[in-house]
């Protein structure tokens, strides 16, 4: 099962901005919780930027690699960034399981 991910970033300070699109896709592994990821963006026309990675139990751990390909190649071609992505889901309360809260199908009396 692959899921396409589109990805769209938009940054502006003061007269400096940055543009990144790209798309990441997650290829979940049969009967596991493991999903690899894969990616591509482009920086304003600046670099491309590799992405490879791994989505499990509300976790992605994932490597990118930029390659400078505008001018500034001369200062700096190349970089590596390290992520660590952790997403909390709140738990929803079952109103049947709480006695203190009336069912949804219950009026409230006073």
């Amino acid at each position: 099962l692959l899921t396409v991910m589109p990805q769209l970033l938009y940054m502006n300070q003061a007269k400096a901005n940055e543009l990144n699109l790209g798309v990441l896709i997650f290829a979940k592994i049969e009967n596991t919780i493991y999903e690899p990821v894969y990616g591509l963006s482009i920086r304003n026309k600046d670099a491309l930027i590799f992405q490879l990675g791994l989505k499990f139990k509300g976790m992605l751990v994932r490597a990118s690699y930029d390659v400078v390909t505008s001018r500034l190649k001369a200062y700096r071609n190349q970089g590596f960034e390290f992520s660590f992505i952790c997403t909390l889901h709140k738990k929803k309360k079952n109103p049947k399981q709480d006695k203190n809260t009336p069912a949804l199908d219950t009026p409230l009396q006073n």
